[in-house]
């Protein structure tokens, strides 16, 4: 994993009603810029897919915006 994040268990209310648990990372350090690389974008789009989640969330994770991608952390 990598650093600067702190592994968080938060109650998530689904839309059926019921409340579940989800894992999420936070971190305190702060950017300028809060758009995601877009390599990272992709990545997070791909796993929508896997996962089989709806249509409407994957076309909204699509519109947000991502910033171009730099030589350091850009996978593949």
């Amino acid at each position: 994993m990598e650093g600067g994040y702190e592994r968080v268990i938060v109650k998530v209310l689904r839309t059926d009603g019921d409340v579940v648990e989800a894992i999420t990372y936070e971190s305190e350090d702060l950017t300028d810029d809060p758009r995601a690389y877009e390599w990272y974008k992709e990545i997070i789009l791909s796993g929508a897919r896997e996962n089989n989640l709806s249509l409407d969330y994957i076309a909204y994770l699509e519109g947000l915006p991502a910033k171009p991608n730099s030589d350091s952390g850009a996978a593949g």
